[in-house]
């Protein structure tokens, strides 16, 4: 048997993949894939972390559970399949269910990719910088930069949104 046995998780996975074929958006076919692993391969991640990396005004999906050390001073939104009681007593309002976040937002607009890096990478920075710059031009639809790459400790992150067609 493969993939989750919570039905509820099923059915998330199922419309995930149905929107990403519906839409052309591969990020939500994605997330349905990282659903379906084993929670044991899941981080649960705490709200301290998510705070610490998150920007104001971002929504932050998050695949593991979302646990309840720490408090959220920014004004963001977090999205998961599982959370803590405790985190979501913490969280309340600002806690949404992924399919909340679908229906906010069907095209995937406006992702932000973090890239976590290991080891030596991080001493390497050029390296890195063209390893993170490889992996965007992997991306197969075309897409806005709306910045350039920024250097963090442990990675970069660059915010990309599709690029608009004129009709």
């Amino acid at each position: 048997m493969k993939g989750p046995t919570n039905e509820t998780l099923k059915e998330l996975c199922v419309n995930l993949e149905k929107l990403s074929k519906k839409e052309n958006v591969k990020i939500w076919k994605r997330v349905a894939k990282e659903l379906q692993k084993p929670a044991r391969s899941k981080k649960p991640v705490n709200i301290f972390k998510i705070n610490k990396y998150i920007r104001d005004g971002e929504t932050a999906l998050v695949i593991g559970k979302v646990l309840s050390e720490g408090k959220l001073i920014k004004k963001i939104n977090i999205s998961t399949f599982n959370a803590s009681m405790q985190a979501k007593e913490k969280l309340g309002k600002n806690l949404i269910t992924i399919k909340e976040l679908i229906q906010k937002n069907p095209k995937g607009n406006k992702v932000r990719i973090d890239m976590r890096l290991r080891g030596r990478e991080k001493a390497l920075g050029q390296v890195a910088l063209q390893k993170f710059k490889n992996f965007l031009n992997m991306i197969p639809i075309e897409f806005n930069l709306e910045a350039p790459p920024k250097r963090f400790p442990q990675g970069f992150i660059a915010v990309i949104s599709k690029k608009q067609t004129k009709d």
